[in-house]
């Protein structure tokens, strides 16, 4: 089966959580949740690579955070920012939140993020009661925390509050970091998000535009 820009999907699946696809093309592999916009990619001969401009732009954040050892990573997707994390920095620490059992299981299947390695946690949970968890019962723990929580029509409501921002200031270290991937093409709920985030983070923010 061909679909989208030529690519073949190898899987193919619908829950009461949307629609999930595998698509191949070339050396990438892509997820998608029922729509054009590509939820990650990856290389399939070298699979810890950050295949989209995005993810790239994420890891920005280790200019200022060079050496994260204990790690959150809200939304998995195919695993792109949790391979990359995994491949080069070997004595880090990831926690994983993604709120669909069937992205765990594609990610997995597909996209080979690990099933044992032991630096690495998956919780099938919602992004923001996790860290509301972890600040009131461990406070700022977190060096990085990155979150990339999308599904078919964009941001996940539950981590879009003012709530979930400031739990997230309040999980992270002195030294921590959060990088956020605000998908722009709506403008006034990017500007609401950034808003919520500048109060969280008293204005220590910085806009990477993305192509």
């Amino acid at each position: 089966m061909r679909l989208y820009y030529g690519g073949s999907v190898v899987y193919q699946a619908a829950s009461d959580e949307g629609i999930i696809e595998v698509v191949d093309i070339g050396d990438q592999r892509s997820l998608h949740f029922g729509t054009y916009p590509r939820q990650s990619s990856m290389s399939l001969q070298s699979p810890h690579l950050l295949e989209l401009s995005y993810t790239r732009a994420m890891m920005a954040g280790l200019l200022f955070q060079p050496s994260p050892k204990t790690i959150c990573v809200i939304g998995l997707g195919g695993g792109s920012l949790v391979k990359f994390l995994l491949h080069h920095f070997e004595d880090c620490q990831i926690d994983v939140i993604e709120y669909r059992q069937d992205v765990i299981d594609v990610a997995h299947r597909y996209f080979e993020v690990p099933h044992n390695d032991p630096r690495l946690r998956i919780h099938h949970d919602d992004g923001y009661q996790f860290v509301s968890n972890q600040f009131f019962s461990n406070g700022a723990f977190y060096d990085l925390l990155l979150v990339d929580a999308f599904d078919h029509v964009g941001m996940s409501a539950s981590v879009g509050g003012q709530a979930f921002f400031d739990a997230c200031a309040g999980v992270l270290n002195d030294n921590g970091l959060m990088s956020i991937n605000l998908w722009g093409t709506d403008r006034p709920g990017f500007s609401q998000s950034m808003q919520r985030i500048n109060q969280s983070f008293d204005n220590q923010t910085l806009v990477l535009p993305v192509a």
